[in-house]
């Protein structure tokens, strides 16, 4: 059982001393931007009129305050050193403050930061003794188009506004502080060495010492140490026998980093578990440790109804990984967001692979741009220790490159050199370049398309897996824009292939029987490497969710979405015509039902494609089967006779399933019959 309780907000950078402050605040609205004016920041004046609880956005139920299209709020808050803590020095850390944060403390600023995602990180000097009065000022602009903010809605409307929310305006993850001595660590990074027995560590510290060394320990392996020069140290940390982290073995390692100041002064202490594994392209398919890997992924945009971005605490960052694996899925892709760093720990423990990706800007301007390129190396410190992350993304279907990276040199040109520094920071992981279409420097070929005509979905799976699906049937915007799905002409090089956002229908018994079917016709594609459903739960006005907002089931109209998502699917060979109604035929008529068998497990599936009517003994049946991993069989011919309606009128249902060698099932699926008259 994974542990939420006492988890440090920053696995990756953990110490042992540290104190939440989440809860109740002062708060101030400054919709005039009244504050700085009138000396709001020395804390002793103001409306300090209102509480908010920390760490949800003002706009949030959760807040206690639900303040809507507020341009600018202040926070105030007194902190009292705890004595054990008397000689050290002591930081605060906001997880994440959307969008501009100033720090004061006892009237003198002590922190500035714009960004909204990347969090804030200030040291409180001890003005006035053991206590001090901590005030933040933080402005969300209003108009956001210009500044990274995923799916929070802007005023003027982003074009992509049908698919964007309430905005988190504020502080919106945990607070905390925490003490350390006056040399420390600043940052520890892991990574996987190109063998895979053992990390290669890169330490930044804070302060100063002329005579610092490091000590880094893996588990129980002996601690290596070098000196710290120019506040940097590299270590390399040999594993004796190595143990590969896998969604099947999601096997940590807890590395210690212990920094000693050479002199008179206290050690800091730092620890962070991390994984060895190696993800890779080799062609046109993923392979994880060397096996290949089949992607069933799901897009997660982490909202919560009372919370916004916020999860209503670390039980409910856990819980929709859970939800994530009970519906059959084995990648979350957070979309345009900075989770809370604790999700991907429990991705980590849960073996949940991840795509993790900054929030989206609007516009095209150098200013935007710099904003946006900023967070890449945040992202990739921040979550860079985990194992569970296998992908960085970057832009969004072309989100604040303004729909041209195929017309603009010089948006390509952005596209590539940012791509190029996610590779450069980080070698170890595989980086889309503009998730959808318009590539130009990416290890995977991603596309998105939305239909609910399933001929048209048919015919685009069909081209995509062939390699000819150049232009995407997108309906953008107003003049219903297709975009190329290469920005620039590509190089020839091979890819692998994944759809990364598909799933359409207005209810429930609509998108269940999309999912089911557009699922399995990308199933029966070898050449395709996984896709990515949109999407995990409900938002606001958007019901694409697999799970409700409140994270209920869904009645899918008996589509069941761990059966969909299986190791081993069932492909029945025809173009359905409407839910309820796969097939139309005559009661007695005896029809053929062509079923293919997509297995993606790591041995072959060998065992029976079986068949029935629901409710009855009528003309049951099975046949042989042996599919190799990772390809998809001929089609089997699956011949029966249509019974009688079933009770209540609903017409026959055939469900096929397959079935082991010791009959357990393997894959499940079905088929709808309307009965016509004769």
């Amino acid at each position: 059982m994974i542990q939420t309780e006492q988890l440090h907000p920053r696995p990756s950078g953990a110490r042992s001393r540290w104190q939440s402050l989440d809860g109740d605040w002062d708060f101030a609205r400054d919709p005039e931007d009244r504050g700085l004016r009138e000396g709001w920041n020395r804390g002793d004046t103001g409306p300090w009129d209102e509480r908010i609880t920390v760490p949800y956005a003002w706009e949030s139920p959760a807040s206690g305050i639900e303040a809507h299209w507020l341009p600018i709020g202040w926070y105030r808050r007194r902190f009292e050193v705890l004595p054990e803590w008397s000689d050290l020095r002591t930081f605060m850390i906001i997880g994440g403050v959307h969008h501009e944060a100033t720090v004061w403390v006892d009237g003198v600023e002590v922190a500035h930061v714009a960004g909204g995602h990347a969090g804030l990180e200030c040291e409180l000097p001890r003005t006035g003794g053991e206590s001090m009065l901590i005030v933040v000022r933080v402005v969300n602009p209003i108009d956001k188009r210009f500044v990274p903010h995923g799916k929070q809605r802007s005023l003027p409307a982003d074009d992509f506004d049908g698919c964007q929310f309430t905005p988190s305006s504020g502080i919106w993850q945990t607070v905390w502080v925490e003490p350390r001595p006056e040399l420390y660590v600043r940052s520890l990074s892991l990574q996987p060495n190109e063998d895979l027995t053992g990390f290669r560590a890169s330490i930044e510290t804070g302060g100063v010492s002329e005579a610092a060394t490091v000590s880094l320990a893996v588990g129980d392996e002996p601690a290596v140490v070098t000196a710290v020069v120019d506040g940097h140290a590299v270590i390399d940390l040999p594993i004796a026998e190595p143990r590969l982290w896998s969604p099947d073995d999601p096997f940590l390692y807890e590395v210690t980093a212990t920094l000693h100041p050479g002199g008179s002064g206290s050690d800091d202490v730092v620890t962070s578990t991390t994984g060895l594994r190696r993800i890779e392209a080799q062609g046109s398919a993923l392979y994880l440790n060397g096996e290949q890997l089949y992607l069933r992924g799901v897009l997660d945009q982490g909202y919560w109804p009372d919370g916004g971005l916020t999860a209503p605490g670390p039980e409910a960052l856990l819980r929709d990984l859970e939800l994530a694996r009970d519906a059959g899925f084995t990648l979350v892709r957070k979309h345009l967001k900075f989770e809370d760093p604790r999700q991907l720990h429990y991705a980590d423990r849960l073996g949940m692979l991840m795509w993790v990706e900054p929030p989206s800007i609007g516009r095209f301007t150098p200013e935007a741009v710099n904003a946006f390129e900023s967070l890449v190396p945040e992202m990739i410190l921040k979550y860079g220790n985990h194992p569970s992350v296998i992908i960085w993304g970057l832009y969004n279907e072309e989100w604040g490159l303004d729909w041209q990276a195929a017309e603009d040199p010089e948006r390509a040109a952005t596209l590539q050199r940012i791509s190029e520094l996610a590779h450069r920071l980080d070698p170890t992981r595989l980086v889309v370049d503009d998730s959808g279409w318009s590539h130009v420097e990416t290890d995977i070929v991603d596309w998105h398309v939305y239909t609910d005509d399933l001929v048209k979905w048919d015919d685009v799976v069909a081209r995509s897996a062939a390699g000819t699906l150049d232009i995407l049937p997108i309906g953008l915007g107003p003049d219903a824009l297709d975009r190329p799905l290469w920005a620039r002409e590509p190089d020839g090089k091979a890819r692998p292939n994944l759809n990364t956002e598909y799933g359409v229908g207005h209810t429930s018994l609509e998108r269940g029987w999309h999912l089911r079917w557009q699922t399995q016709r990308l199933r029966r594609e070898d050449a395709i490497s996984g896709y990515i459903y949109c999407e995990l739960t409900d938002i606001e006005h958007e019901t694409a969710g697999t799970y409700t907002f409140d994270r209920r089931r869904k009645d899918l109209g008996g589509t069941i979405p761990a059966d969909v998502h299986r190791d081993t699917v069932l492909i029945p060979d025809l173009i359905p015509v409407r839910p309820g109604a796969d097939l139309l035929a005559t009661a007695g008529q005896e029809i053929v039902v062509n079923v293919a068998v997509s297995h993606r497990g790591s041995e072959p599936f060998v065992g029976r494609l079986g068949w029935s009517w629901e409710g009855s003994d009528h003309d049951a049946g099975s046949i042989d089967v042996t599919v190799k991993p990772h390809v998809c069989s001929e089609p089997l011919s699956v011949r029966t006779t249509v019974p009688p309606a079933r009770p209540a009128g609903a017409g026959p249902r055939l469900r096929l399933v397959a079935l082991q060698t010791d009959d357990t099932m393997a894959g499940h699926t079905f088929v709808d019959v309307e009965l016509q008259a004769h």
